[in-house]
């Protein structure tokens, strides 16, 4: 899953990954993500009374 759109990326760096790659570097891909929903925990026009 993309982080950004690829179109972001700069394909110089992206090419001297490809290349550290081919020559058998294993590389290191760390991920961090927040979902944060500020809604109310009970919604009186919602059925779902656990959403918050």
């Amino acid at each position: 899953m993309p982080m950004v759109p690829p179109a972001w990326n700069d394909r110089e760096r992206v090419e001297e990954y490809v290349g550290m790659m081919n020559g058998g570097t294993v590389p290191t891909a760390v991920a961090v993500s927040t979902l944060d929903l500020c809604r109310p925990a009970l919604d009186h026009l919602s059925t779902d009374c656990h959403r918050h």
